[in-house]
């Protein structure tokens, strides 16, 4: 029987796409088929989706073993019909086709960039339960004290009880990196005593590169080395002049 491990983030910001291939990596030691599902994308097609083909260039996986449900939109409009339950209907098809193919299934939950994140949080509790896949609840533990990402972790952790999810495990992520030991002391391992995993802040992974800034602005190299790979870690925003512009750069 195929497993499904449904990756959830509990706020936005929290990086679960990077834990989905953490997972997948660890996945793919384990399993010989491992595919990947992504319920419900933000791109104007379920096959646009930025991480179902992310995970299909890097895990050479094919229409066999990944894919998505419905566009965002597609799911507003079915919920402000309500037609929610055609969602779950939708996207248990899709995902039954997959794991027909495969031994077991990263899902990647929604980015939770509407405004009510108690629905959207709701949205994924109830998709992990139709797809009878087990849970991973991800914190984002950016810009937070060791107080309160502990704090974090029991709500999220309590509303997926609530929910009635297969709760597998609870990792914070994008952790600030002087406050580990901190964090570890603090949060609780809640009713099943598992682990709960803290992971720094790297902001090697986090961070733009060059090219990526480069593809989003239609930008073009006019002078300097090329090096697309560099990644951006401080912004500059000029409403002047390039020579008042350098001036303050250089000091």
């Amino acid at each position: 029987m195929t497993r499904g491990l449904y990756i959830s983030a509990t706020a936005s910001g929290a990086a679960k796409t990077i834990i989905a291939v953490g997972v997948t990596e660890l996945l793919h030691r384990r399993a010989t088929r491992v595919g990947f599902f992504r319920p419900i994308t933000e791109a104007d097609t379920p096959e646009n989706d930025t991480s179902l083909q992310y995970f299909r260039a890097n895990y050479s996986l094919t229409n066999e073993h990944s894919g998505g449900g419905l566009t965002r939109s597609e799911a507003h409009e079915l919920i402000a019909s309500g037609r929610t339950e055609e969602i779950y209907t939708r996207t248990l098809e899709t995902y039954s086709t997959l794991a027909a193919n495969t031994d077991v299934i990263v899902i990647e939950g929604t980015d939770l960039t509407g405004h009510d994140y108690g629905s959207e949080f709701e949205l994924n509790a109830r998709l992990a339960n139709h797809l009878g896949s087990h849970m991973i609840g991800v914190v984002n533990g950016s810009n937070k004290t060791a107080h309160d990402v502990a704090e974090a972790v029991d709500l999220a952790r309590d509303a997926f009880y609530d929910a009635n999810v297969s709760l597998l495990s609870m990792i914070v992520n994008r952790a600030n990196p002087a406050l580990l030991d901190d964090i570890r002391t603090q949060v609780r391992p809640g009713r099943s005593h598992r682990k709960v995993y803290v992971i720094p802040e790297l902001t090697d992974v986090t961070a733009p590169t060059v090219e990526n800034i480069a593809k989003a602005t239609d930008a073009r190299l006019i002078a300097g080395t090329k090096n697309p790979e560099r990644t951006i870690n401080n912004t500059f925003i000029a409403g002047m002049n390039v020579g008042y512009l350098l001036e303050r750069y250089i000091a």
